[in-house]
């Protein structure tokens, strides 16, 4: 239940991109009889799982209600099949049924699932390209057969023109947007559909008027004036080609002409389609009442009854006044609530708008649109994309959750955030680490593998496919994404593609490990410029970055870790064997045992030189057998002690006279913070500051340079303490509502 929960927007994702694939062994026959095809067996399957995610794995138990209804309903119209019918026309008609209440039934599933569902525009753009790749194959491989009625396209492709236009004006690049077009065009071609002709044209006339709108809002004469000439352009072709394809050309017709008389009408423009009206209307009138109530269903006598392919005449005779009335209810009920909140001012929920209008009016004349699975699924997303959600997504992504410095930021960052308001999830290359255990469990947790083959060439192909997947699955798909191990391209990339209210956090100063030009050659292959906010964790940070990447410096901006109060004061109480010495100064140093920045021999050094001082060292790291080594030659093995790695530093934290750092550089770590909680004295080398605490007010500040470190040390040892108090509590408060304004921010 918990996978399917943390799943579920993936597995419709993947259903919805696979169902060309479906689409295509439907219509080539593979698997199928009489009775039943992979298409029917597919959409079937999905059709019962999302009624199971719904009332069994989401316990929405207002759904029983209209899903009861539907049943008696089902019952009901079976019933009328088997009194009147044979058990082929029986068997047509469930599969009838099956096949019209799809889009119902999931639409009301989905829309009941939207705050736990996302589908990302990148998903149904794939789709799209797939229908589109498979038809260009069709149609250079002159398959005439699959070609002619494939997937209901055009009724596909027609509904969406307002969506490529937004996938168009996404993308900068100009070659881009031609190819766009051009496939569109090509598609059209293929297709020969009056219908896409008319979505098209209708669609650049309605962004021409929200532009215009726009335009007239900010007094804009010259770009209006433009437009309205643009817009003429657009009906005048408008009026010249569509009655020219309508009338195929045809030299003694007129539009005029075709409109007084009924049967140009119905051979031009409904395509027969008034016959098959007719014809269907006729077979209900003779149907008894409780056909006329329930539907008369789609085969009698097993010749099948003709499918008018206007969806709602056919919804309404194949399905009586009852199912008629059921269908548009529950439809009518859920766009009532969607639109009721939704506004037209952004460009994309505008187009949006345009496909669900496109949605109603050609449903009435193209059939197909609302009755077939495959489409009815394209409109059901569509609409979603129109709703408003209660509840912010927000993505994370890291390294692994190993016990370390940015790991335990990151536990705290997101155990704070208030689920009530927020979606969160966390993406790592790797689902490892003791600190996994200690996030909220309604925290989802997920891993995108990077490969470690040793074949070049496979290890770049796994990983490109593997991070080419979750674009098109998580595609600007959260309100907020966060890269929280800078460090970390594979981070980087998730958090870029996966918001475009994106945040990368640098938790070190790198001018101090880098050259200059090694310093902006890192920041660039991470991608520095594609973030709406970089994020430090020090002022000092801030700086040097801002000194070298001045036109990012509106993007940048100082927001500190978190640390778990009320956890670690609980846990420094807990009870260790190791106690203090009497008459020694005890220093404790916590981190990373890694002398390229560390430099742990500093402290060592410091106690070789200073009397009745000992120190207790917490962590690991490549150079701990190197610290051993130096503590053994200088015979410090009674006064300096190595511990390893701990989950809980703070019991020998809270015997320190003094928590220590002796690094070349930080950014701000979060042993400062620690010390401060625990009202411990703190001697570093590193004089940081972040966006509250300047360090030089809650630390002793010594010289790098180990002679005067010691001076300096001894010195110290002599004063009594004196450091300012800060409220921790107040503090995260106000850090909290910084980063929330963030998060809301797009």
């Amino acid at each position: 239940m918990n996978y399917l929960k943390k799943n579920s927007s993936l597995l419709i994702s993947i259903f919805l991109l696979i169902s060309p694939v479906i689409d295509l062994l439907t219509q080539s026959n593979i698997i199928k009889t009489n009775y039943y095809s992979i298409g029917l067996i597919l959409r079937g399957l999905f059709l019962i799982s999302i009624i199971f995610l719904t009332i069994f794995t989401y316990k929405k138990k207002k759904l029983f209600i209209p899903y009861s209804i539907l049943l008696i309903y089902f019952i009901i119209y079976i019933s009328g099949s088997i009194l009147y019918k044979d058990t082929f026309s029986l068997i047509k008609d469930v599969q009838g049924l099956i096949r019209v209440f799809y889009f119902p039934i999931i639409f009301l599933s989905l829309y009941s699932l939207r705050e736990e569902i996302r589908i990302s525009k990148y998903t149904l753009w794939t789709t799209l390209c797939i229908y589109t790749l498979f038809l260009y194959i069709l149609f250079i491989t002159n398959n005439q057969s699959l070609l002619k009625d494939y997937f209901e396209l055009k009724g596909i492709i027609s509904i969406l023109v307002p969506f490529i236009f937004i996938m168009t004006s996404n993308t900068n690049n100009i070659l881009k947007k031609i190819i766009i077009f051009l496939i569109f065009i090509g598609t059209s071609f293929i297709l020969r559909s009056k219908t896409i002709l008319l979505s098209f044209y209708l669609t650049i006339f309605l962004t021409i008027i929200y532009i215009i709108k726009r335009q007239i809002q900010e007094r804009n004469i010259k770009q209006i004036i433009l437009l309205i000439f643009i817009s003429i352009i657009t009906l005048s072709s408008m009026t010249i080609t569509i009655p020219k394809i309508i009338l195929n050309n045809h030299k003694n017709l007129t539009i005029s002409k075709v409109i007084k008389d009924e049967e140009l009408v119905n051979k031009y423009i409904m395509n027969q389609r008034l016959t098959r009206l007719k014809k269907k209307a006729l077979v209900y009138k003779e149907s008894n009442i409780y056909q006329k109530l329930f539907g008369i269903g789609y085969y009698k006598d097993k010749e099948e009854i003709n499918i008018i392919k206007m969806d709602y005449f056919d919804i309404y005779y194949s399905h009586g006044l009852i199912g008629f009335l059921l269908f548009f209810i529950i439809i009518l009920i859920i766009l009532y609530k969607v639109l009721d909140k939704t506004k037209y001012e952004d460009y994309n929920n505008y187009m949006f708008h345009i496909s669900l209008l496109l949605v109603i009016v050609l449903s009435l004349f193209n059939g197909s649109i609302i009755t077939s699975p495959s489409s009815s699924l394209i409109c059901i997303i569509l609409i979603l994309f129109l709703t408003n959600h209660k509840k912010k997504n927000l993505l994370f992504s890291s390294k692994d959750l190993r016990i370390g410095g940015i790991e335990s930021s990151l536990v705290n960052l997101v155990n704070r955030i208030d689920l009530s308001k927020y979606n969160v999830t966390i993406i790592l290359e790797e689902k490892k680490g003791d600190y996994l255990s200690k996030i909220n469990k309604n925290i989802t947790i997920k891993d995108c593998k990077v490969s470690d083959n040793k074949i070049v060439v496979i290890r770049k192909m796994i990983n490109f496919i593997r991070k080419l997947f979750f674009t098109i699955i998580n595609y600007q798909n959260y309100d907020f994404s966060c890269c929280y191990a800078t460090y970390s391209y594979s981070a980087n990339l998730l958090a870029r593609v996966s918001s475009s209210n994106n945040s990368i956090y640098v938790h070190s100063d790198y001018s101090n490990l880098y050259s200059d030009e090694e310093y902006i050659n890192f920041f660039k292959t991470r991608h520095i410029d594609e973030f709406k906010r970089i994020i430090f964790v020090s002022n000092e940070a801030k700086e040097h970055f801002t000194n070298k990447f001045s036109f990012l410096k509106d993007r940048t901006m100082v927001i500190n870790n978190f640390i778990n109060i009320a956890e670690i004061e609980r846990k420094s109480k807990e009870q260790i064997k190791e106690k203090k010495k009497k008459n020694e100064t005890l220093f404790v140093f916590v981190g990373r045992l890694d002398d390229s920045s560390k430099k742990v021999t500093r402290a060592i050094n410091l106690i070789k030189e200073i009397e009745k001082t000992s120190l207790w060292i917490i962590g690991d790291g490549p150079d701990k057998k190197m610290y051993e080594k130096i503590t053994e030659n200088l015979n410090l093995k009674d006064r300096i002690l190595f511990f390893g790695k701990k989950e809980n530093p703070y019991p020998y934290m809270i015997q320190a006279d003094y928590v220590i750092l002796t690094s070349d550089y930080e950014g701000f770590p979060v042993v400062y913070l620690e010390a401060i909680l625990l009202d411990k004295n703190i001697i570093t080398t590193i004089p940081t500051s972040d966006d509250k605490i300047d360090m030089k007010n809650y630390a002793y500040i010594v010289s790098k340079d180990e002679k005067e470190m010691v001076k300096e040390v001894k010195k110290i040892l002599k004063k009594p303490s004196s450091k300012k108090a800060i409220n921790l509590n107040e503090l995260f408060d106000e850090r909290m509502i910084r980063l929330e304004r963030i998060f809301n921010d797009n």
